[in-house]
């Protein structure tokens, strides 16, 4: 068996793997509370093991292939289901549903506007903000993905848009 996440690892992935099991637990599963501090520990594992044990699959605590898969497929549909976030553009009836490189119109700006909003906590997310979706939105969006763990690649879904916003507006909070 496949470990992708155990206890003592502390790479940025496990803030991402607490960030999915929090979001899980406010959107109706149950689940016990997570500190999204990066370390696998003991309430990490409780997480998972109750997350595997809601879902039927063996209940282990460390997140094998079974579990990420199960957990992140869980994540996404409840992402997918959430309502349209504030100044989120209309994906559904907007270009098959993505905003992608050489795209001109108002969720562009929208987007960079977003990255703008978390630039003090990471300076590379300070880009431009010209509603023109160039180079320079696309390596903020790399980065994002690559930061959270996602495939790496320019296109914004509905599902990137809530995770870059619900990040936003988790920052703002903490600095507010």
């Amino acid at each position: 068996m496949t470990t992708f996440y155990k206890t003592d690892d502390r790479p940025a992935a496990i803030r991402s793997l607490q960030e999915r099991l929090r979001f899980l637990s406010k959107h109706g599963i149950p689940l016990p509370s997570v500190f999204i501090d990066g370390i696998y520990g003991t309430e990490t594992e409780a997480a998972v093991r109750a997350f595997q044990n809601n879902k039927g699959v063996p209940v282990t605590g460390a997140v094998d292939l079974e579990t990420h898969q199960t957990l992140e497929n869980e994540y996404q549909l409840l992402l997918k289901k959430n309502e349209r976030l504030p100044s989120s553009p209309d994906f559904d009836s907007y270009a098959g549903g993505v905003i992608s490189m050489g795209d001109r119109f108002d969720g562009v700006l929208a987007l960079q506007l977003l990255f703008r909003s978390i630039a003090d906590q990471n300076e590379l997310f300070n880009i431009s903000a010209d509603g023109v979706y160039g180079e320079e939105t696309a390596t903020a969006v790399r980065l994002f993905k690559a930061l959270r763990g996602a495939e790496i690649n320019e296109t914004v879904d509905r599902i990137f848009w809530n995770e870059l916003a619900l990040f936003s507006n988790r920052y703002d909070k903490r600095v507010g």
